[in-house]
């Protein structure tokens, strides 16, 4: 649910990340762990796929960029960039789970560091 999930993951983090550094000598806690960063890295690389995807289908036609006027009173025009929306949720999720790995890297604990490269 984490990496599927962003209002969640981002409410899930803090105390995610406190049961992992509080409890991460046991060994149940260290098998989870693993599998969560290797179920995060699934799906990171899963949304860097999709965002490929996206760049190359061409079913979605917006503009990269567009001119809008600043304010309805004002006549100079601002370049405003305009952004697929399942682009902005793919980086977003990406975000996230960088984010969470780095945390759980900055634990220092060797083994689990280890694993990780």
């Amino acid at each position: 649910m984490y990496t599927t999930n962003i209002i969640f993951a981002s409410l899930a983090a803090g105390p995610l990340m406190n049961l992992i550094n509080l409890y991460l000598e046991v060994e149940e806690i260290q098998d989870f762990t693993r599998k969560f960063v290797k179920i995060a890295l699934a799906h990171y690389y899963d949304s860097r796929r999709k965002s490929k995807h996206l760049n190359q289908n061409k079913m979605y036609q917006m503009p990269e960029e567009t001119s809008v006027p600043k304010s309805p009173t004002l006549k100079k025009k601002q370049k405003v960039v305009v952004q697929n929306p399942q682009k902005k949720f793919q980086a977003q999720k990406r975000g996230q789970i960088i984010e969470i790995l780095k945390e759980i890297i900055n634990l220092g604990d060797r083994d689990l560091n280890e694993y990780l490269l």
